[in-house]
């Protein structure tokens, strides 16, 4: 038994383009609204802290999020908490959009299996 994608139509590919985009940018805005403009008590301000080397690392945890705020710790647009949170509103912005791609792809084949 052979199992193969079906083609989506171009209309299908602009409706789901068209989905993908604006609950991402949905989820941009809800997060933009909400987002700290400062650091709160907690593991990701010590996170911040270490990482940023404002204090000393016991461990070195979450190594792609630390090469970020290493790298984000030498530019100097905003403050540190400020541009870290602006990464997480672009970083959830993403994962909305591929979520919704995905889901969109697999209820197109269930769903509408040639029968």
């Amino acid at each position: 038994m052979t199992t193969e994608f079906k083609a989506a139509s171009s209309d299908k590919r602009k409706i789901d383009l068209i989905m993908s985009l604006g609950l991402g940018m949905l989820a941009a805005v809800v997060y933009g609204l909400t987002v700290s403009r400062g650091v709160y008590p907690g593991e990701s301000a010590h996170l911040m802290a270490g990482y940023s080397g404002i204090e000393p690392l016991d461990l070195p945890l979450h190594p792609i999020w630390g090469m970020i705020v290493t790298w984000l710790s030498g530019v100097s647009v905003f403050s540190l908490p400020l541009r870290l949170n602006l990464i997480s509103v672009f970083c959830s912005v993403v994962s909305v959009v591929l979520v919704y791609r995905l889901m969109s792809f697999l209820i197109e084949d269930v769903i509408y299996e040639e029968y």
